[in-house]
């Protein structure tokens, strides 16, 4: 089953590859297609149900913010399912 997920928020570069990387490599994902200035991600499912896949994308993606003291931070992002096409 092929899933498009809207990421916005997600603008942590080092976080996108490791999520991209973990899910190619997951036996329940046939295969990831994602863009991160496009803020999406294009999963097609095997074993892996829609649930699991949302769940591991809130564990894992986050977002850098900034602090109220200006330090840069981790914020999570609420990963959606999405209609479009993920463009590359």
């Amino acid at each position: 089953m092929m899933t498009q997920i809207q990421l916005s928020g997600a603008n942590c570069p080092t976080c996108f590859e490791t999520v991209r990387t973990m899910l190619s490599d997951d036996p329940g994902v046939v295969t990831v297609h994602g863009s991160f200035s496009g803020q999406c991600i294009q999963i097609e499912l095997g074993d892996m149900c829609v649930d699991e896949l949302m769940s591991l994308l809130q564990r894992n993606l986050h977002g850098v913010g900034i602090a109220g003291n200006g330090d840069r931070v981790m914020v999570d992002i609420e990963p959606s399912i999405g209609d479009g096409h993920c463009h590359r």
